[in-house]
This record gives C-alpha cells, sequence and structure tokens, in this order.
C-alpha cells in the first residue's frame, strides 16, 4: 500500500534529502502561494465583487456586505481552493529526493546467518535456521544477487565465511554477534561493503553489544540490517535467567545469592528453589512464580564452608509439562579464601559490649579479633595479639602497622585519645586501605566523644549532631527496616518472615544514643525511637575503597542476658556484622576477574592492583598470572600497567579448553616480592546457548537503527534487497527522484475538488 501511493520504498523516503528540481527559487514558490491565496479571498470575499453578490445584496452598505460574505462556510470553500492552488505551485516545482545508491555489482553484501544452537528451536514446525535458509535461497539471496556482491557467513563464537547455506547446522555452541561484527569490519576495512545484513534471533551470549563497536560501524558509515526469527513471548518454560553473588568471600562466612527468575506458561504455579555448594545442598524455597514475562527476583542466603573453588549452582526443579529444561539451572564459581581477616577493637572503659563482642567470637573460624581496653589512662589490656610486641606501644602509629588489620572497631573511647596523625590514619585507612570502620555508642562515643567536630565525621554514615548529652540509658528497642530486611547483616533467620519475627522478639537494648540524618547514599538496617521520631540505630555506608557502620548504643548484651541461653541472635547479629566489617577489604595484591566461568567463551580479563604496605600504589612493579591448565602445564603471563591507574595490571588471557584454572598471580620490585594472590575460573562448553531462546528483539532493533539500518520480521522480508540499495557505505552514486508523479499527490489534488464540489452542492453556490 505503502509503494502504491508513493511509488517507491519507505527508505527511499528516511534516508533521501528533499530538494526542489525545477532550480526556482523557494520564496518565489511561497509569494505566488501567498499571492493566488489573497486573489481568491478578494474574489470571494470582497463586498464590490457584484457578480459575487445575489441582486437583491448590492444596495446593502458596505460593512453588511462584509458581514454576509465573512461566514464559516466561505472560509472553508476559501481553504479548499487555496490549497489546491498551492499544491499545484508545489508539483510545479518539481519536488524531489537525492539520495545515495550503491552502484551495481560494485559493491560487497556481508549476510551473516546465526548458526548458533538457538537456532534450532522449534516454532510452528519448523526450526529458526531453516526459516532462515528457505528465505535466503528463496528470495533475498537472488534478488540481492542481481544487485551486488554477495559473500555469507556462519555466525558463533566468530563470523565464518561459507561456500553455501547447507554448510549451516546450528552446531556453533554460542553467538557472539559483538564479536562477529567486530571481526567482519576487521577482515573487510579495505573493501567496498555496502552494507549487513544478520539473521538471527539475537540471543548474543556476550549479553550486550559494546559501545565501541557501534561507534566504529557508524564511522564506516555501514548500515547493519537485521532479520529477527523466533517468537518473543515464554511458552511452556521457566528460565533462572541470572545468577548474582559476590565471587569472593572467606571460609565459614555467608553469602546472599541473587536469582532472576522468569517463566511462561506457568503463572500462580508453586516452584522450589534449590541451592547446591559442590553438588552438597545448602539451602532451598519454594516461590510463586509470576505473571508471564515478568521477573521474579530472590534472595537466598548460604553458607559458603571451607576454604578453595567451590561451584554452586541455583536451579528450579522442573515443572510438568516444561519444555526446555537446561535452561533450569544457573552455576557461578565462587573463590573462598583460606586467609583471616583481622579486626583491631579499641575500647576506652571496661564495659559488658565488650565482654559479650568477645564471648561471640570464641567459636567464629574465620576471623581474628584483636581488642585494647584501656583500663586506666596509660594501660592498656590487649588480648588476641600474635606476640607481646603487638600493639605494646598502644594504637599504631604507622600505617604499616594499622592496614595489617581488615576492619576497625572503636567504642567508648574520645576522639581526641587518638592524636592528629592518628585520626588521619584511620581515615586512610577506610579512604585508601579499604578497610572497613564500625564506631559504636557510649558514654565517650560518637557525639559525646568528639566525633562530630573530628576528621572521621565525614567517613560515617550519619551526620552527627554537634554537642553532649546525645547518649542515653534508657531502653531502647531495635526494629527493622525494610532495608535491614534485605540485608545479611540483620539476618538472624533466612525465611524473612520468621526473621522479622526474631527481631521483634528481641529485647531491648540497655542504652541508645541519638545520632543525626543519614546521609546521601547510606543505608539504614536498623532503628529506635517512638513510630513518629525514629532515628538510626545501625547505619552503613560505603566510604572510598572501604565502607563505615554506625550502631549507637553499647548495650546489645543486654539481648543475651534476657534471652534464653540456647538462644544465638547476639553472636549471630556480631558475626555477620564483623564479617561485613571486612569482607570486600582488600589484600596488597588483590585480583579481580572479568568473568568466575565462562560460557562457551575462551577469553577473561585479569586486574589486579598492587600496594605497598603502606597502601600506595605501586606501578613499578613485575606481575606476572601463572595459570594451571586443565590438560596439565603452567602458562605464565605478564600483566601489563593499566595507563591512568596507578598501581593497576591487566592481562587478557585464553582458556583454551573447558576445566578448571587455577591461577597464582605474583608481584615483585626488584628481587622483593609485594605480594600475591590466587584465584580460580572454569570454562564449560555446551551450556550458553540454552539460556535466552527468545528473540532478542530490543537488540536487533537497537542494532540497526544504531548504525542507519532497519528492524525486519519474516513478513516484511521481501523488502530486504530494495532496501539495501541505498547505502551511503562503500561505491555510491547520486541520484534524483521525482516526487510530482506520485499517485497520493493526485488523489489529494481530487480529494481537495471533490470535497469543494460536494460542499458547493450542499450548501448552494456561494
Amino acid at each position: 500500500m505503502f509503494e502504491w501511493l508513493f511509488q517507491y520504498p519507505r527508505t527511499v523516503f528516511e534516508k533521501g534529502t528533499f530538494a526542489f528540481l525545477s532550480g526556482w527559487p523557494v520564496w518565489l514558490l511561497v509569494l505566488l502561494a501567498l499571492a493566488v491565496a489573497a486573489l481568491l479571498a478578494w474574489r470571494l470575499f470582497w463586498p464590490e465583487a457584484a457578480d459575487a453578490l445575489p441582486r437583491e445584496q448590492r444596495s446593502f452598505s458596505f460593512a453588511q456586505r462584509l458581514r454576509l460574505r465573512l461566514t464559516a462556510r466561505g472560509l472553508v470553500i476559501w481553504a479548499l481552493q487555496a490549497c489546491f492552488a498551492a499544491l499545484v505551485l508545489f508539483l510545479l516545482w518539481r519536488p524531489g529526493l537525492e539520495i545515495s545508491a550503491l552502484r551495481s555489482q560494485q559493491n560487497i553484501i556481508a549476510v551473516l546467518v546465526d548458526d548458533s544452537g538457538s537456532m534450532l528451536e522449534s516454532e510452528n514446525g519448523e526450526t529458526r535456521l531453516s526459516l532462515a535458509k528457505r528465505m535466503l535461497e528463496q528470495t533475498i539471496l537472488p534478488e540481492l544477487r542481481d544487485r551486488f556482491a554477495v559473500k555469507v557467513y556462519s555466525v558463533g563464537n566468530r563470523a565464518t565465511p561459507v561456500n553455501g547455506l547447507a554448510e549451516l547446522t546450528g552446531g556453533a555452541p554460542s553467538s557472539h554477534l559483538g564479536e562477529s561484527l567486530a571481526q567482519l569490519g576487521r577482515d573487510t576495512a579495505n573493501l567496498p561493503v555496502g552494507g549487513v545484513l544478520l539473521v538471527s534471533d539475537g540471543a548474543d551470549n556476550r549479553q550486550a553489544i559494546r559501545p565501541e563497536l557501534l561507534a566504529e560501524v557508524r564511522a564506516r558509515r555501514v548500515p547493519i540490517h537485521t532479520l529477527g526469527l523466533g517468537r518473543t513471548v515464554m511458552d511452556r518454560d521457566v528460565e533462572v535467567e541470572d545468577l548474582r553473588v559476590a565471587p569472593r568471600t572467606f571460609a565459614s562466612a555467608k553469602l546472599s545469592a541473587q536469582l532472576t527468575i522468569r517463566q511462561g506458561g506457568f503463572s500462580g504455579k508453586p516452584a522450589r528453589l534449590t541451592l547446591k555448594l559442590d553438588g552438597k545442598v545448602v539451602a532451598n524455597r519454594e516461590v510463586l512464580l509470576p505473571d508471564d514475562g515478568r521477573p521474579l527476583i530472590e534472595e537466598i542466603t548460604f553458607p559458603v564452608g571451607d576454604a578453595g573453588a567451590r561451584i554452586l549452582e541455583a536451579g528450579i526443579e522442573p515443572l510438568e509439562g516444561e519444555q526446555n529444561l537446561a535452561n533450569n539451572l544457573r552455576r557461578q564459581l565462587i573463590n573462598i579464601d583460606p586467609d583471616k581477616p583481622r579486626i583491631l577493637y579499641v575500647e576506652g572503659e571496661p564495659r559488658w559490649e565488650l565482654k559479650f563482642i568477645r564471648r561471640a567470637m570464641e567459636d567464629e573460624q574465620t576471623l581474628e579479633l584483636v581488642t585494647m581496653l584501656r583500663t586506666t589512662q596509660n594501660k592498656i589490656y590487649r588480648q588476641g595479639v600474635r606476640d607481646g610486641k603487638e600493639l605494646e606501644d598502644g594504637f599504631p602509629l604507622r600505617a604499616e602497622d594499622l592496614f595489617g588489620f581488615s576492619g576497625l572497631v572503636v567504642g567508648a573511647v574520645e576522639s581526641n585519645w587518638f592524636t592528629p596523625s592518628q585520626l588521619d590514619l584511620i581515615k586512610r585507612f577506610v579512604d585508601e586501605r579499604g578497610g572497613g570502620l564500625l564506631l559504636l555508642g557510649g558514654r565517650s562515643a560518637l557525639s559525646d566523644g568528639g566525633y562530630a567536630v573530628s576528621p572521621l565525621e565525614s567517613l560515617l554514615p550519619v551526620s552527627l549532631p554537634v554537642g553532649s548529652n546525645t547518649f542515653s540509658r534508657n531502653p531502647a528497642k531495635a526494629i527493622l527496616t525494610a532495608r535491614g530486611e534485605e540485608n545479611l547483616i540483620t539476618r538472624l533467620k533466612d525465611d524473612p518472615a520468621e526473621n522479622r519475627k526474631a527481631w521483634a522478639a528481641l529485647p531491648e537494648l540497655a542504652d541508645a544514643q541519638r545520632v543525626g540524618d543519614p546521609r546521601p547514599g547510606a543505608t539504614v538496617l536498623l532503628e529506635t525511637g517512638q513510630a513518629n521520631r525514629r532515628t538510626p540505630l545501625l547505619a552503613t555506608q560505603r566510604f572510598g575503597y572501604g565502607r563505615s557502620a554506625v550502631f549507637a548504643t553499647g548495650g546489645s548484651w543486654k539481648w543475651q542476658m534476657l534471652m534464653d541461653n540456647k538462644d544465638d541472635s547476639l553472636e549471630i547479629f556480631w558475626r555477620q556484622l564483623l564479617r561485613w566489617l571486612v569482607t570486600d577489604s582488600p589484600r596488597q595484591v588483590s585480583t579481580e576477574l572479568s568473568d568466575q566461568i565462562l560460557f562457551d567463551r575462551s577469553e577473561l580479563t585479569f586486574t589486579t592492583r598492587v600496594r605497598d604496605k603502606q597502601w600506595k600504589p605501586v606501578n613499578d612493579a613485575t606481575v606476572v598470572a601463572r595459570i594451571s591448565q586443565p590438560a596439565g602445564g603452567v602458562l605464565e603471563q605478564r600483566l601489563e600497567p593499566v595507563s591512568g591507574q596507578p598501581g593497576e595490571y591487566r592481562l587478557r588471557a585464553a582458556a583454551p579448553a573447558a576445566g578448571t584454572y587455577i591461577t597464582e598471580i605474583v608481584a615483585t620490585r626488584g628481587q622483593e616480592e609485594v605480594g600475591r594472590d590466587a584465584i580460580t575460573f572454569r570454562r564449560e562448553d555446551g551450556v550458553a546457548e540454552a539460556f535466552g531462546r527468545l528473540q532478542n528483539r530490543p537488540l536487533l532493533q537497537a542494532l540497526s537503527q544504531r548504525s542507519g539500518g532497519n528492524y525486519y520480521t519474516p513478513e516484511d522480508a521481501s523488502r530486504i534487497a530494495a532496501d539495501m540499495t541505498y547505502s551511503e557505505a562503500g561505491l555510491t552514486i547520486r541520484e534524483t527522484r521525482d516526487l510530482w508523479p506520485l499517485p497520493v499527490f493526485f488523489l489529494l489534488l481530487l480529494l481537495l475538488k471533490s470535497a469543494e464540489w460536494l460542499l458547493r452542492r450542499r450548501w448552494g453556490a456561494l
């Protein structure tokens, strides 16, 4: 219908530039249109135009005649006549389009066909791949070959040229659309490529198209046209779409796994989630599946156990009638470090809180708690030190001494007990070293201890009020917030409903301290006070490379005193709070991976940060990764410094075969070793194509729109060859298309005159 009315394909109008081909000036067209409109108005409305007035009205006054003529009907007739005249003048100026078109048989069209396993999905009795091959053989390729040189590529992990469609079997283990397009761009950089046609369901196992690829495509001005195949709505299927969990932790810690589940055809049905660690069930929960297409996000906590590399499996038990069971399970690898983070606890006076915290940590196997208790002004009682010399001079004065700890807890001790250099050291401990800082409440703590006007105030998640008398020994109730219900620190029970009950059952605290409002970005987990006037009790936030928290009480010990002796709520709370304090504290040599498990991929990136004992970036280190291969042997590769990132080194490494890769990263400075790190990753093949089997239409549409191409469905695939003719890439000629013969203009002229005749006939001649 569009081409019948407008004679040319839609692409001509989208890509063409409008111009008048007569060469006459546009101002003259506007002037003539206005003049004709004025002339028509004079003939219709001017009172002295006697031939336009009935005989009985000619004796009327000038004003009376003008009012008789200026009617709504007269204005409509004038508008129709003026539009008709303007359109005729417009056509006399020869409107047209100028457009770039590819030279016939002098350009290459690259046809990329997705050859991955998801293309074997059957719909309406035919696989996506067979549908693609049928459309290409019958229509698209013959029409393209009449105009261009055509090269066909198979798309899997890369774009591979094929001699015929028979070579496409759907055997590629994964599809990397972005990498394939980037590689095609490199391989054809010196060839006249006029356009690219990508035939795919849009299932890209890399999850995204890199922005730099789109920038490269735009720079070459090569349009990427996409032909989308496959259904866009799930049918009788449940998929674990995503699994997120911390990639590293320490032994015996608790982690929270976040699962995203999507389904179609099982709305409102119950399903059981199960978490397994190295094949052993560590958590499970029953959930109700949401409406079709809507995501369900669930968080489940689980213990990680002993040190080592562990495979976490998160899955949904199969449902009756489910069509694809391979996407019910997601895997992730967790590196569990054997090191025990050390926490330094400084207390200004003997009190029950310290005693009960130490008791709660007695059976804790993953952390070392070192305490300093000021018994008199000049005497310190130390517990948990490694030898008699550690902390014998009091709180550390040097960065290398304090930075050996991962966390710092400050109890009821005045800020002026620390020297200015020690306060600055504590700030650096959080900001630069990446340590965790926890301030507790007490009669000499927080605002009453002078911290509101100390250098540490800016680290805290709350704005402390200036002054004293903020501490109160009146009992206070700890109230769990909505954010607290989701946080691991305040997870006394794994079940959310049971956790709320557990917090509601806790006795009141022995005391509480008033703090200010939470800062932007802070998270308030516990509150206290009345319903209409609650203040933060436990708040956390990130600061620099580290984290900080305020627990505005010194009276949590009362929970233990007033509860049954078998209740372990106090122990659970303090272990989880202190674990959170040090969870992300890095080592001197600390490595992150771009992926813990490579699903049907072979490359990943190591990023290592190297610091000296004062936690200053080391820019002159030699950093080497020793990668133990699954089949035996060790591959040694050097990490290169990252420009603009002091102390950061990076390596793009390969995993040539499936299996587990154990890696040791060693950083040296001359003959001296700065530090080392160990991390494990895996490659698993034959997994990626089981997920994301719906057509990813948004990705295909975004790719075509941003590159100047078009998105097509199988129903409008017949337009592809004609549309691809118009491109600014490759070898082009500038063509013009006349618009004046378009049927739509003649229909419009006929419509205007017909409307005028019908209205005159109905209203009578004017």
